[in-house]
């Protein structure tokens, strides 16, 4: 049994032949291209986690989780801190050999 290419891939391929013959350097683009696409899918597929359930609870206990147990002392501090709209009228003195450089 003898193998024969169809009429019509050969007029398909007769239509690319002179795209392949004089102009190299699309093709060699066109073909990077492709394989820079393929390693990007690649990469991509490997580094995505695969179970959403696990990162997302993995995501919850990470965040937050120190502060808001540990470190009561933080949170106290942050209270005792006075709002930019304060207007107490004090000022902190400066240290000995310093100024105020927006002073008029």
């Amino acid at each position: 049994m003898k193998f024969t290419i169809p009429p019509a891939i050969l007029t398909y391929l007769s239509k690319l032949k002179p795209l392949v013959r004089h102009h190299y350097f699309i093709v060699t683009v066109l073909l990077l291209s492709t394989v820079a696409g393929v390693i990007y899918t690649v990469n991509q597929t490997l580094n995505s986690p695969t179970d959403e359930e696990y990162k997302g609870k993995q995501f919850q206990a990470t965040i937050g989780s120190k502060f808001n147990k540990t470190t009561t002392d933080t949170i106290n501090k942050i209270k005792t801190l006075q709002k930019s709209t304060d207007n107490t009228g004090q000022t902190k003195p400066f240290p000995t050999g310093r100024i105020n450089p927006f002073a008029e």
